[in-house]
């Protein structure tokens, strides 16, 4: 809804202006920040609250509405307040305003902001309080895309300062209602827990670029980054990542590359359907499309698993499959089924009504049919890029995508070790026929131990993955000399990262 800053009437009291002084502008940012409030001191006291929220804040004691309209003008010249922006005024607390006040702030407003709330104030011993309250009611019928945030009505709700004014004399709790009664009003999303609010801090920093602190939550992990199954895409040779050179500097611009074209980070809703799984719905305009991520701590420090859906350029949101179910997400990666370079989520989702557990493609306007499995499977992703698309390995099995399902090839994919029968086996990937990136079905046996660390010999039999009726070639590997290429076969690598991820 575009503000028309032209009043239908411009309400008078008569009361005397109280003036400011201007503020000093803020930090001009790249884009329109999509939530911005603008206060005086009862704003202050929630400003670390309101931050956490992902709303950008601009709040000062002692300022009254020359100057909220000062900073109007100082946020809309940065190009922090713009095209898109939900605004959140408060003001009138420290003195009595009348129409031509209100008036001059809405004028300064661009004309591009979405909406404008105003909040009305509170202070039961404030003798001007009354009058300012129904100015600022009176707004929404002067001026279209403006609406109320009544304050006054739930301040009693919570404990203020003995002045009946502030937040901060109550501990966090008043702090929070105020924030939360702001996000609701909005709506915006309220985390309702640290998993939630991680999330959340992680997808804010994407959408402000500030690629270095997004890189901070996915960076924290147990697993190497060659390891893990929600950076795989991030190795793709558009988005940097090496094997074995990956540096949060380096994860930190994989992540500015992988959001150049467009990506997910305007929250809608947050969910978590089980412990540390949190679903996000991002507002793509008039398509809201979901996600799952998962967050915890790792050595005390927080961590996220997940990359934002990505939107390539010319692509109609709204055609992107919905990551959605009636069920609760176990765990998630990405795979090309269709090779069109546009990754898709595969999402293992536990479903009530159905048996097993359920394999979900989505992510993209790539339309695949739900396929229910026995058991939660372990779900990992083999790459086969001379047809140029991937396959998944599903509880030992092979599946790939047909045009309308994943189907399974009828091809054994278990990796197994030597230990009892003397054979392993394993899937990775190589060259075959003159062809690169071909998914491989290793066969091995060991001469003078069981190991690659103890054997003096590894025999190796390998044959196309999608191609076992293939004449199979064999070859041996001497060790230790040529332990390292013994040991990418026995864990299964491709490209130099792992196939089975976590």
């Amino acid at each position: 809804v575009t503000v028309d800053t032209s009043p239908v009437t411009a309400p008078d009291t008569g009361v005397p202006q109280e003036s400011t002084p201007p503020t000093e502008p803020s930090t001009a940012a790249t884009a329109p920040q999509p939530f911005v409030a603008i206060g005086d001191s009862v704003m202050v006291g929630a400003v670390d609250e309101l931050r956490a929220g992902g709303v950008y804040v601009d709040a000062k004691e002692n300022r009254g509405p020359g100057g909220v309209k000062e900073t109007v003008i100082s946020l809309r010249d940065a190009g922090v307040l713009g095209d898109g922006s939900v605004l959140v005024v408060q003001v009138g607390t420290i003195s009595p305003m009348d129409g031509s006040d209100l008036a001059a702030i809405v004028a300064e407003i661009p004309s591009g902001v979405s909406t404008v709330y105003f909040m009305t104030v509170h202070g039961a011993d404030v003798a001007w309080i009354p009058a300012n309250n129904e100015l600022i009611r009176s707004l929404p019928s002067l001026y279209p895309g403006v609406q109320i945030i009544d304050w006054d009505t739930h301040a009693g709700e919570v404990e203020l300062c003995g002045d009946g004014i502030h937040l901060t004399c109550g501990g966090t709790g008043p702090a929070l209602y105020y924030t939360k009664l702001i996000l609701n009003a909005v709506g915006m999303p309220v985390p309702a827990d640290d998993a939630q609010q991680t999330v959340l801090d992680y997808l804010r920093a994407l959408a402000e670029g500030r690629w270095a602190d997004a890189a901070l939550p996915l960076w924290e992990g147990g697993l190497e980054p060659e390891a893990r199954a929600d950076l795989r895409p991030l190795f793709a040779p558009e988005y940097g990542l090496r094997p074995g050179e990956v540096t949060h500097e380096a994860l930190a611009v994989a992540l500015e590359r992988w959001c150049a074209d467009g990506c997910g980070t305007l929250v809608a809703g947050l969910s978590e359907p089980r412990e540390g799984v949190v679903v996000v719905t991002f507002d793509f305009g008039v398509p809201q499309r979901s996600a799952a991520f998962t967050a915890g701590t790792f050595e005390g420090q927080p961590l996220v698993n997940g990359l934002p859906l990505r939107v390539p350029p010319g692509v109609d949101p709204a055609t992107i499959v919905d990551c959605a179910s009636a069920g609760s997400p176990v765990r998630a990666l990405s795979a090309d089924l269709d090779g069109d370079g546009w990754a898709e989520q595969i999402v293992v989702v536990d479903i009530p009504t159905h048996i097993g557990s359920t394999i979900m493609v989505c992510g993209t306007d790539l339309e695949v049919a739900l396929m229910d499995v026995p058991a939660e499977p372990q779900v990992w992703v083999a790459v086969v890029r001379d047809a140029g698309s991937d396959v998944l390995l599903i509880d030992g099995r092979v599946y790939a995508f047909d045009g309308t399902s994943l189907v399974d090839q009828g091809v054994d994919a278990s990796f197994t070790d030597s230990l009892g029968t003397g054979t392993g086996t394993s899937v990775g990937c190589g060259t075959w026929g003159g062809s690169e990136h071909v998914a491989l079905r290793y066969t091995y046996t060991y001469e003078g131990g069981n190991s690659p660390d103890t054997a003096t010999v590894m025999h190796v039999t390998v044959q196309p993955l999608l191609a076992p009726d293939a004449d199979p070639d064999q070859y041996d590997l001497a060790l230790p000399a040529d332990i390292q290429t013994a040991v990418e076969i026995v864990n299964g690598w491709c490209d130099g990262l792992p196939v089975r991820t976590g």
